[in-house]
């Protein structure tokens, strides 16, 4: 269960399905995690619901009517009103050429069907966590983001990192955010830090 502070209607998600049944059982997940769902059936009513009322995440089918998942995603990122949303893409095509499009689209995670319930509320988790409360977000208007990058990579062996903690600090005026992450295969942690968009090796 998320933390009391970061659930509830104000914190909802935006669920983009074309089947019913889908729609139905994130909705229950979700719902287990205190989360309001506004759901959508096609690209284009996703655009709507999303620039109108931006949610905290928003998870989405590849393949939709009118809009796919990329175009969705890519027109969320380039409006600055939902470009810190977090974004999971969910598809049944597992081929690498098309989690590679939806991460380039800024899909900050993939998921491929079927997923395992486990598995869709531990990326529903970790990217409500590690994404910025309203009033953080607009203290970014200018498009820095608070939130972790989209995909940061292991510089020795390029596996994805593992996001460990996020760190907040600085002034109003400038705030600062330091990710710190460790590669599982190499044992080494990191640390992203926003403001240079540098990532360093940690000691």
């Amino acid at each position: 269960m998320l933390p009391r502070a970061q659930t509830g209607q104000s914190r909802h998600v935006l669920v983009v399905d074309p089947d019913a049944d889908s729609r139905a059982l994130y909705r229950q997940l979700l719902g287990l995690e205190g989360l309001g769902v506004v759901e959508a059936v096609d690209g284009r009513d996703a655009m709507t619901h999303a620039l109108i009322n931006p949610p905290a995440l928003v998870m989405t089918e590849l393949v939709l009517p009118l809009v796919n998942g990329y175009s969705l995603c890519q027109v969320l990122r380039a409006d600055a009103a939902t470009r810190h949303v977090p974004i999971v893409m969910i598809t049944a095509d597992a081929r690498d050429a098309v989690l590679g499009m939806a991460r380039s689209a800024g899909a900050d995670g993939v998921l491929v069907k079927p997923a395992p319930t486990d598995r869709i509320l531990a990326e529903v988790r970790r990217l409500l966590v590690s994404s910025p409360a309203p009033d953080a977000a607009a203290d970014h208007a200018n498009g820095e983001s608070l939130r972790s990058p989209a995909s940061v990579r292991c510089p020795t062996c390029d596996r994805s990192l593992v996001h460990e903690r996020t760190h907040l600090g600085g002034v109003r005026a400038s705030r600062e955010q330091w990710d710190e992450y460790i590669c599982d295969h190499c044992g080494v942690q990191y640390q992203y830090r926003h403001r240079t968009r540098r990532l360093s090796r940690l000691a």
